[in-house]
C-alpha cells in the first residue's frame, strides 16, 4: 500500500482535504488520500501546461487510466489509481462521478471567468460535488449523497475565494 506516499502528497497538495481525512476511520484514510490526491492531480493540470491542448491531453490520460480500471485494470504503478482500483472493482465508486470530475476540470484550461454568480456556483458544484459523493461512498455514508450538493458548492466557493490571490498572480480569474 502506498499510504505514506499518498498522505504526504495530499498534505502538500491539498492540506484542507488532508485534515478532513483525519476525521475518517483509519481503515479508509488511504482510500481518501488516494481520491483526494487524484483530485489534486486534476486541479494542478492548468498550472502544469502551457496551453489548452496540452491540458486536455493530460486530462485525457487520467480519463484513460480510470477507464482501464473500470475495464479490469489494477491502476499500475500510479499510487492514486492502484489504491482506488479495488474500490472501483467492487462497484463502490460510480464511473460517472470520475467522468464529471475530469470534465469539470476542462473548464480550468480556458481563461474565461464565469459570467455570473450563478455560473461560479455551477463551477463550484461541478468541481466539488462528484468528489464529495465519492468521499461519502468511501466512508460508507451513502445516505448523505443526495444532500451533499449544497455543502459541496459552498466548500467550492470558499476554496475559490481562498485561491483568488494565487489565481490572480497567474493572470487567472474565476470571479464573475
Amino acid at each position: 500500500m502506498d499510504a505514506p506516499f499518498l498522505a504526504a502528497d495530499l498534505k502538500k497538495a491539498d492540506p484542507d482535504r488532508y485534515l478532513l481525512s483525519l476525521f475518517a476511520p483509519r481503515a479508509v484514510r488511504p482510500e481518501l488520500w488516494a481520491l483526494f490526491s487524484f483530485n489534486a492531480e486534476l486541479v494542478k493540470t492548468r498550472s502544469m501546461v502551457s496551453n489548452t491542448q496540452l491540458g486536455l491531453i493530460r486530462l485525457q490520460w487520467w480519463r484513460d487510466e480510470i477507464n482501464k480500471i473500470y475495464d479490469g485494470g489494477d491502476g499500475g504503478q500510479i499510487p492514486q489509481l492502484s489504491t482506488l482500483a479495488p474500490l472501483i472493482h467492487r462497484g463502490d465508486l460510480p464511473h460517472e462521478w470520475f467522468e464529471a470530475l475530469l470534465y469539470a476540470r476542462e473548464f480550468d484550461l480556458e481563461d474565461v471567468a464565469p459570467a455570473s454568480a450563478e455560473g461560479l456556483k455551477n463551477y463550484c458544484d461541478f468541481t466539488t460535488t462528484p468528489l464529495n459523493q465519492l468521499m461519502l461512498k468511501i466512508v460508507k455514508e451513502e445516505a448523505l449523497i443526495d444532500e451533499i450538493r449544497q455543502i459541496s458548492t459552498n466548500f467550492g466557493l470558499c476554496e475559490t475565494m481562498r485561491r483568488v490571490p494565487l489565481l490572480l498572480s497567474q493572470r487567472r480569474n474565476l470571479l464573475p
